[in-house]
């Protein structure tokens, strides 16, 4: 039996509409759970380079996701 997690999404403010409906969409269909924090990449970035969990960090800058360890 898979228990329901929580996935943690960071993208940038631009992608918010369409990942809106992705992250309705995935959870209706995996009962998972999908916090979102949309905003600026590289404040993003900083969050997540300075401890911050997220799970996937979509940008349409790859520099600010592929920046980060």
């Amino acid at each position: 039996m898979m228990t329901s997690a929580t996935i943690h999404l960071f993208a940038a403010g631009s992608l918010r509409e369409a990942l809106t409906d992705v992250a309705r969409a995935f959870e209706a269909a995996s009962g998972h759970t999908v916090e979102s924090m949309f905003g600026p990449s590289g404040l993003l970035a900083a969050k997540i380079a300075s401890g911050t969990h997220a799970d996937l960090f979509p940008s349409a800058n790859m520099a600010h996701p592929q920046a980060l360890p």
